[in-house]
């Protein structure tokens, strides 16, 4: 059984392939993963009027003090 031996071309071909993968993940790939939480408190009722800055802190995503340590 002879033994398969990759060629330049058959080399490049499965690095573009990888390459566009990547590309397509990236672009897929959510902004900023940080703002996408939900805390659910069942004793609290719902809301009658939902807005967009219900679902959205901005906080999480920025970098806070590291001397600010409450214990």
């Amino acid at each position: 059984m002879a033994q398969f031996k990759p060629t330049a071309l058959y080399q490049f071909t499965i690095l573009v392939f990888m390459a566009a993968v990547g590309a397509l993940t990236t672009m897929a790939a959510d902004a900023d993963p940080l703002l996408d939480f939900c805390a659910a408190d069942p004793n609290i009722p719902c809301k009658t009027n939902v807005t967009a800055a219900d679902f959205f802190y901005q906080g999480i995503s920025t970098q806070g003090n590291p001397n600010n340590d409450p214990s």
